[in-house]
């Protein structure tokens, strides 16, 4: 059974002195006042190649700390940040399904066994963007381009 007691009554008042002390924020009574910042921020991933949870929290000090943090995949609440975490494994889904219709209906056999070599080493996630494999091209050095090279290296040298 509860009590109803008035906050302007006297046992409300003696209560809130027992209750209330003097801290370094200031005295008892005071109302509540809203600080953004020290704030956690959250990050989602899989919990070892597992179910979606939050795989990591840190403490932003100020705006400028979170805004960092926020470029790096953390979000206000955790719920925020397993919303996030999801819709980014939509996308990459989404990614990997127009790459998969280009492997099996415009890629050469070469850029195919390329794809399925990445895809392997990238285990069971999604992977949204292939890796680039740089492409030397060489270029047949003919007799002209040769004294072509000699005469600007030479005229370098001269100057």
């Amino acid at each position: 059974m509860s009590i109803l007691i008035a906050p302007d009554g006297a046992y409300a008042k003696e209560a809130t002195k027992w209750e209330a002390q003097h801290t370094p924020a200031g005295p008892p009574g005071r109302p509540y006042q809203y600080y953004p910042y020290p704030a956690m921020l959250y990050r989602a991933g899989r919990i070892n190649h597992g179910p979606i949870g939050i795989v990591e929290t840190e403490v932003a000090v100020d705006a400028d700390a979170a805004k960092a943090m926020k470029s790096r995949g953390f979000h206000v609440g955790p719920h925020e940040a397993i919303a996030a975490f999801e819709d980014q494994q939509v996308e990459f889904a989404k990614l990997a399904a127009e790459r998969n219709y280009d492997v099996k209906n415009r890629l050469s056999e070469k850029a195919c066994a390329e794809v399925a070599q990445a895809e392997d080493v990238h285990g069971s996630e999604h992977l949204p963007a292939m890796p680039e494999t740089p492409i030397k091209r060489t270029v047949t050095a003919t007799e002209a381009t040769l004294a072509k090279q000699r005469a600007n290296q030479a005229a370098k040298d001269s100057i």
